[in-house]
């Protein structure tokens, strides 16, 4: 229960923290999407948005996608932790494949066993993803106020 309360309650800070700076971007480009700050003056565009958002943003998204694929990692961890080996479907060990031991996992330890160590690597998780978002934030920003297109080209995406 207390990680449930930690983990709810970290998600409702990082939601927070956006939603405040998201309405101080607003405020900042005054009443009609006109004004100073750091809006474009009305042309239709948006404000830039700082390193603290894209921070948070990078943060809610490392949680959320940490949490969203721990079950996979918990089965492939135990695959890989089992000293019999897997061929072909047969073994001698207590897993066989990838739906047989989310199975077993479930059938013994219930829903909760396939999160198993998620809280420790949300540790990990939310700051990493929270540094990259922040940083390559920072970066495009640079980059435009360099006048250089922080765009990637396209074969970047092949």
């Amino acid at each position: 229960r207390a990680r449930r309360l930690a983990v709810l309650g970290t998600a409702a800070g990082l939601a927070s923290g956006l939603g405040i700076q998201r309405r101080a971007a607003h405020a900042k480009m005054g009443p009609g999407g006109t004004g100073g700050g750091t809006g474009s003056g009305g042309q239709g565009k948006r404000p830039a948005l700082g390193a603290f958002t894209h921070a948070m943003a990078g943060a809610f998204a490392g949680g959320v996608s940490r949490v969203a694929v721990a079950p996979l990692d918990v089965v492939k961890i135990r695959m890989q932790v089992q000293v019999e080996p897997v061929l072909n479907g047969v073994a001698g060990g207590k897993y066989r494949g990838i739906v047989q031991c989310a199975t077993t996992i479930l059938k013994e330890e219930g829903a909760r066993g396939l999160w198993a160590g998620t809280v420790p690597a949300l540790f990990l998780w939310v700051p990493y993803t929270a540094i990259q978002f922040a940083s390559l934030g920072e970066f495009r920003r640079r980059a435009r106020e360099a006048g250089r297109d922080p765009t990637p080209p396209p074969w970047a995406r092949l």
